[in-house]
């Protein structure tokens, strides 16, 4: 299994991506990442 970090950049347009009230299951897919990441990213 691999493991995805994310970038800088990443988390700045997972901010913004929250900030405009996507889900996280709907910012994963923008940001090509496995939701569990961005669950974990509270």
């Amino acid at each position: 299994m691999s493991y995805s970090h994310l970038t800088q950049d990443d988390r700045i347009r997972l901010s913004a991506l929250k900030k405009a009230g996507l889900k996280q299951c709907e910012i994963a897919r923008q940001l090509k990442k496995d939701p569990a990441l961005i669950f974990r990213m509270k």
